[in-house]
């Protein structure tokens, strides 16, 4: 039984080890390779979900400030912000 519990408890001491090592890993290459390069011309800003799989979405292109609707398989302009629009909530996101 004694061997049993031993064996256990290695298993899970080394399933611990390797969850975190890939974990690690993970965030060393999310640092390393982030998803969008410097300079990348489009950020998202702000998504809200309003349902199962259907998002609007808050886009920075270039100058341009963009609300988007998100479906699984579209994504349409809904609206172009002014300046003095994507400046406000820019502000209030905490965002330069």
């Amino acid at each position: 039984m004694l061997g049993v519990a031993w064996s256990l408890l290695k298993l899970a001491f080394f399933l611990g080890l390797v969850s975190a090592l890939a974990w690690a890993f993970t965030r060393f290459l999310a640092r390393r390779f982030p998803a969008t390069p410097p300079g990348f011309p489009v950020r998202l800003l702000a998504q809200v979900g309003l349902g199962p799989k259907r998002q609007i979405g808050l886009l920075r292109v270039g100058r341009r400030t963009l609300v988007v609707g998100i479906t699984d398989g579209f994504i349409g302009t809904l609206a172009e912000l002014d300046e003095e629009e994507a400046q406000e909530i820019e502000r209030r996101l905490g965002r330069p």
